[in-house]
C-alpha cells in the first residue's frame, strides 16, 4: 500500500534519516553497495507517494545523482516503456519478479 496523504511530513522524514542520511553521499567499495543503495532509496520514495505514479520521475533523479555520486556514467530510464514499465510496476508493487 502507498502512503495516506496525512503521514507524508513524517515519512518524508524518516526517509531523510534513515535511507538518505545512510546512502548518501553514495560512495561505496564495490558496485553491489552501490545497487542496493540505489535500490533501496528508490523503492522507499517511491512508497512514500499516496499515488501509484507520482515519485517515480524523482526517484529516477535521486537515482541518477546516487549513481554519478558513485562514479557511475549517469543512469538511463529511456527503454522504460510499454510492457518493461509495467514491469517496473509491478516490481515496485512487490507482485512481479524482481
Amino acid at each position: 500500500m502507498f502512503a495516506s496523504a496525512a503521514h507524508l511530513p513524517e515519512l518524508m522524514r524518516q526517509f531523510d534519516n534513515d535511507q538518505l542520511a545512510r546512502l548518501t553521499p553514495c560512495r561505496f567499495e564495490n558496485i553491489e553497495d552501490v545497487v542496493a543503495a540505489l535500490a533501496e532509496v528508490h523503492v522507499e520514495l517511491v512508497l512514500i507517494h499516496p499515488f501509484r505514479e507520482g515519485n517515480g520521475r524523482i526517484s529516477r533523479l535521486l537515482s541518477v545523482l546516487m549513481a554519478l555520486q558513485a562514479g557511475l556514467p549517469p543512469l538511463d530510464f529511456s527503454e522504460l516503456q510499454g510492457v518493461k514499465r509495467e514491469g517496473y510496476f509491478a516490481v515496485m508493487m512487490g507482485v512481479g519478479p524482481s
